[in-house]
């Protein structure tokens, strides 16, 4: 049964396996195999093909808009953890995705998240004090990449003239959706958490952390591309063969650059003037897994923190 499921035509013939193939590509099924995943692990499914807007609507302005395609929660003991996952189907044409380390050699090899801090207050109630900020998760170590593009895999099946062609679109949609649910959600918590705090209602206890995690899932293969920047040809700005590999990954994490719209305003603007930091809330850490690794990875961040 699995080797017939597993097992897709080279080619539709008819009008019925024409329509399911484009459907095929176009990732529905592939959501929904997803979701499904998901379901099967410790982690609850918030909502399916959440609608977000950030930044949000400000009378006639209206911020841009789209829909998560999970959203999913693990509680523990003193942590929310919040998935929120956009399921990407790889371009047939580019089957392979290849990231590149991350240009600071010295980074962090620890996702940085968006975090919500509950700190109850002293009067009596059980209320709390609502704080956010970006804070790394140093339970788990991940590969950091700052750059990526989507490959063919199998060049030498087209033609002259087409072996040589590349794209990033689908890593940079997927980025940027996910980078606006998040962006869109974490608002959305935050308020929430303000607006229970001073509720002054008489709640179970909740989770002093809530930490926001953006993941692609895709069904691409994911490669790092290893090299040695003195290899590079100053004139040409080409690296030889031989002195580049490529490794198959599981899952990474990859650095997405904001665009400036979702850039976020430190709580003490003059003193990270002071750091000179430029780079401060413009950009997100995002994970990207392989599919066929998404309950390994469920499961890595089940047990990951406490």
């Amino acid at each position: 049964m699995d080797q017939q499921k597993n097992s897709l035509p080279v080619s539709p013939v008819s009008k019925s396996e024409w329509a399911i193939h484009s459907l095929n590509i176009q990732g529905t099924f592939f959501e929904r195999w997803c979701q499904d995943a998901v379901k099967k692990s410790r982690w609850d499914i918030v909502s399916t093909n959440y609608p977000v807007e950030f930044p949000p609507h400000n009378g006639p302005f209206v911020g841009e808009q789209s829909a998560l395609d999970i959203y999913a929660q693990l509680k523990k003991t003193t942590i929310q953890l919040t998935l929120l996952i956009e399921c990407k189907k790889n371009n047939p044409e580019f089957i392979d995705w290849v990231f590149f380390p991350h240009s600071n050699t010295k980074r962090h090899k620890h996702f940085t998240g968006s975090l919500i801090q509950k700190a109850p207050t002293q009067d009596g109630y059980k209320n709390w004090n609502t704080t956010s900020s970006l804070s790394p998760m140093i339970s788990l170590e991940w590969i950091p990449t700052s750059d990526a593009w989507e490959t063919r895999g199998k060049y030498s099946d087209y033609k002259k003239g087409d072996k040589t062609k590349t794209s990033n679109t689908a890593i940079t949609q997927a980025a940027h959706q996910v980078a606006l649910a998040t962006k869109a959600i974490f608002q959305q918590e935050l308020k929430a958490a303000d607006l229970l705090s001073h509720k002054k209602a008489d709640m179970q206890p909740i989770p002093a952390h809530q930490i926001f995690i953006p993941t692609i899932v895709t069904t691409a293969k994911l490669f790092l591309c290893k090299f040695n920047s003195q290899d590079i040809d100053e004139k040409t700005g080409e690296i030889p063969f031989s002195k580049a590999t490529l490794e198959e990954q599981p899952y990474l994490l990859y650095e997405y650059p904001l665009p400036a719209h979702f850039h976020s305003t430190p709580a003490d603007e003059i003193d990270v003037l002071k750091t000179g930091n430029k780079d401060f809330g413009t950009r997100m850490d995002i994970l990207v897994v392989n599919s066929s690794k998404l309950s390994e990875f469920l499961a890595l961040l089940e047990n990951g923190n406490a």
